[in-house]
């Protein structure tokens, strides 16, 4: 196992456990001199991790450049902790199963409406990228349809229905795993490939010159 293997590995453990402490976060009924007593020790993890860092709007070492997920995508980034745990596959769909922590909760017990937009925008996104890397986002139409649950198993599905020169139309819905004919919510987004040059000016634009993304040392 290489030095970036049990590096990812470590950064997938480390994950989990921010996941856990997320939730921990916004169901914990302490009282508040317990919560405080957590806040302390949480800001001295947090010094802690801060002790080696690397520069912004860099790669870090466990990415891959010009691979299309990042391992800090808040969506299916296998090293963020605001990811939901993710079970993904690009076969003849782009299709995830996935659960929502309370954490993204808009009402009680409902995702919020944004994390399902976010949900479509990855999901249409990889679907896009299947056919051409790097590809970014034009468009994107949400429709809801049903309440989408958090602390329920979730099946994404996303498809290209369309490509017209360099523009994918792309077509997606969310389901209970449990009932994946019942539709709760459905996307649809047109996706640009870019070129590898116009999506280095893209970011040179987004992040001033000379910070575009590179691989971490």
């Amino acid at each position: 196992m290489t030095d970036i293997d049990e590096r990812r590995e470590a950064a997938v453990v480390l994950a989990e456990a921010g996941r856990a402490l997320n939730e921990a976060i916004v169901l914990t009924d302490l009282g508040p001199d317990e919560v405080l007593a957590a806040a302390d020790r949480v800001r001295a993890l947090a010094e802690e991790l801060s002790a080696v860092l690397r520069p912004p709007r860099t790669l870090s070492a466990i990415d891959v450049a010009g691979f299309s997920v990042r391992a800090y995508n808040p969506i299916s980034g296998m090293a963020s902790p605001y990811s939901p745990p993710l079970t993904y596959r690009n076969e003849e769909q782009t299709i995830g199963r996935l659960v929502l922590g309370h954490g993204l909760e808009g009402h009680m017990g409902v995702a919020h409406g944004g994390v399902v937009a976010m949900l479509f925008d990855e999901f249409l996104g990889q679907a896009a990228c299947r056919y051409a890397w790097p590809t970014v986002t034009t468009n994107l139409d949400v429709h809801f349809l049903r309440p989408v649950p958090t602390r329920e198993e979730l099946l994404v599905a996303a498809t290209v229905v369309e490509v017209d020169g360099s523009t994918m139309y792309v077509a997606g819905s969310i389901a209970l795993e449990a009932e994946p004919d019942r539709v709760l919510a459905y996307g649809s987004g047109t996706f640009k490939y870019l070129g590898e040059a116009r999506y280095g000016q893209m970011l040179e634009s987004a992040n001033g010159p000379g910070r575009s993304e590179k691989a971490g040392a």
